[in-house]
């Protein structure tokens, strides 16, 4: 009978690399999956993505992407959205856990007109940037979270003949993004 010294070896190879796609499959089972966009009102999306620039002590811009996941057109007001800009408190912001305040414009407003509405249609997006700077204090050192929350605020409508609504008329869905997280370091 022949005996081979390395045979032990061969074995003990074959467990480590089982070891290793086990830790690896555990890992990958534990990791905290990415942020799912929300959806709400009529099959509408909506994603937020911090953009920064290393270097910098916070993210330069909220990028703010609306989708059409339903398979009607939609109509869709800009108002308390990032895609008229900064005009009102339009994230939920938060620093180490704390409700960070809005400081920024507030716009009163009347009713809207047409060009307030943007066409949206079927699988199309509508995308904006803007500062968190330009209404939130954002410099001092901690862990903030930001999430868009539109709350209802807005109007949103398939039926183009019915455009512009008077504020009373408007049917804003209850929607809220996905939240990101950046560090402010001293």
């Amino acid at each position: 009978m022949d005996i081979d010294p390395n045979a032990g070896e061969g074995r003990l190879q074959i467990v480590k690399s089982m070891l290793a796609c086990a830790v690896v499959a555990l890992a990958a089972a534990c990791a905290e999956p990415p942020a799912a966009p929300a959806q709400g009102g009529p099959g509408l999306e909506v994603r937020i993505e911090a953009d920064g620039k290393p270097g910098n002590p916070a993210p330069a811009t909220i990028r703010f992407i609306l989708t059409n996941r339903g398979r009607d057109s939609l109509y869709v007001l800009d108002w308390y959205t990032p895609l008229e800009g900064m005009q009102g408190n339009l994230f939920d912001v938060t620093r180490d856990g704390k409700e960070v305040s809005y400081r920024g414009m507030m716009v009163k407003r009347g009713d809207p007109g047409r060009e307030s509405y943007h066409p949206l249609q079927p699988g199309q997006s509508l995308e904006a940037r803007v500062s968190l700077a330009d209404g939130y204090e954002v410099s001092s050192p901690g862990l903030y979270t930001v999430t868009f929350d539109w709350r209802g605020r807005g109007d949103v409508t398939a039926d183009a003949g019915t455009l512009p609504r008077p504020r009373g008329d408007h049917q804003g869905p209850r929607l809220r993004s996905n939240s990101v997280a950046f560090t402010v370091r001293p």
